[in-house]
């Protein structure tokens, strides 16, 4: 049964998905917490991203406002959150 499961190409293609995606988030998230710590004061600093992380984005918008970060890291949630979606539609069908 789970031999079946893992080769599914639908299921492959999510997992593989799922794990770039959130690869990506964590690295966007990682820049954006540096460049934020660059420009802000000594006792605004964030000193742990997963911490900080609710503030972060607007923080890095706010500092930054013409950039494309933010959307990368919004596309890659999204991805991330459609295949975990996919997953597990796919482990419940069969």
């Amino acid at each position: 049964m789970m031999g079946n499961f893992l080769a599914l190409p639908m299921v492959m293609v999510a997992a593989i998905a799922a794990a770039w995606s959130a690869l990506l988030a964590a690295v966007v998230v990682r820049v954006m917490g540096a460049r934020v710590n660059r420009q802000a004061a000594e006792g605004e600093r964030i000193a742990s991203v997963l911490r900080g992380g609710r503030n972060l984005r607007g923080r890095y918008k706010e500092i930054y406002p013409q950039t494309w970060l933010v959307l990368v890291l919004d596309v890659s949630v999204a991805v991330l959150m459609l295949s975990l979606i996919a997953l597990v539609a796919s482990a419940l069908t069969g």
